[in-house]
């Protein structure tokens, strides 16, 4: 709960939408995170 940004590659059509992603990276203001498929 600390307000931390998640980026992942993904399709255009995910914009907007809630997803399942794992983190597979931590940076100091956000996280790097892969689709779970």
């Amino acid at each position: 709960d600390n307000g931390r940004i998640v980026n992942f590659s993904g399709d255009t059509s995910l914009i907007g939408s809630f997803v399942q992603v794992r983190i597979a990276k931590a940076y100091p203001n956000s996280l790097l995170g892969e689709l779970e498929k």
